[in-house]
């Protein structure tokens, strides 16, 4: 009895590693249940979130659109 499974591109996967794997995906959505934002879920923790979500990228915008200003108004040296 063969104790390997051949692929074709990544090689062999040992038999034994397969119910370890089994377990992992079984037991990760326990682990993910239990982080505080999804067991002690508010409004209030929504609304940071929806916060920082909306408010994350604001200093790239306002990095990007002065950088864009500064080059468009920069002399250029085509003539």
């Amino acid at each position: 009895m063969k104790t390997t499974i051949e692929l074709k591109k990544t090689g062999k996967i040992k038999l034994a590693l397969l119910p370890a794997l089994g377990m992992i995906a079984l037991l990760l959505p326990k682990v993910a249940g239990a982080c505080p934002l999804c067991v002690d879920s508010t409004p209030y923790k929504h609304g940071l979130q929806w916060a920082v979500a909306f408010l994350l990228p604001v200093p790239f915008v306002l990095a990007g659109t002065l950088i864009w200003w500064v080059r468009r108004h920069l002399p250029s040296d085509q003539e």
